[in-house]
């Protein structure tokens, strides 16, 4: 099931484009775009799955791959040249995206597994957000990343192999770069950059 809006503030759509390619069974997906030049690309092949898209600005960019069954992405992006690429394969995994409010923020998220979290908010400027995240067996208890970056320049690079884990990283100010590694199981990383 697709549905789908696109405006801008003068009531014309002015090179707004969505592309969706959908292939599970009871599956869902929204997108909705006020604005203009901003583009979606939505390949979806879970069942049960559900993938929501909003882009109100100018030249955002938005591209989902999902595979998992019953797994929810989340993209939210306001502003301009606002860019996002999420791929996800685990099913019952979550992943939300919110650059609220800014210009040229860049966030990427690879999700392979089931049970997992991704949350990325984005506040700012040319601010880029890196996760991948991918259970560290065959089975996984659940595992979740959250990232906050609030400012201009700001970068950070999770990469999360593990399972019952959790990674917190808070960025407030500019210029701040943060990398993380979790190899382990039943781990919490925090990492505040206040």
């Amino acid at each position: 099931f697709v549905t789908g809006t696109q405006n801008n503030s003068n009531g014309s759509v002015e090179g707004n484009d969505s592309f969706v390619t959908q292939s599970g069974v009871g599956a869902v997906v929204t997108v909705d775009q006020d604005g203009q030049t901003n583009v979606s690309t939505i390949v979806q092949s879970g069942s049960l799955a559900i993938i929501d898209v909003e882009q109100d600005g100018v030249s955002n960019d938005s591209d989902v791959r999902q595979t998992g069954t019953g797994a929810i992405v989340n993209v939210t992006q306001n502003g301009r040249e606002n860019e996002s690429d999420v791929t996800q394969t685990g099913s019952g995994a979550i992943v939300n995206v919110t650059p609220r409010v800014g210009d040229r923020n860049d966030s990427e998220v690879i999700q392979v597994a089931g049970n997992m979290t991704v949350d990325v908010l984005q506040e700012g400027n040319d601010n880029e957000s890196i996760t991948d995240q991918r259970a560290a067996g065959v089975l996984l208890d659940s595992a979740d990343v959250d990232v906050t970056q609030r400012g201009d320049n700001n970068f950070s690079d999770v990469r999360s192999v593990a399972n019952a884990s959790e990674v917190s990283v808070t960025q407030e100010g500019n210029s701040n770069r943060s990398e993380v590694d979790q190899f382990a199981a039943d781990v919490r990383v925090q990492v505040p950059f206040l």
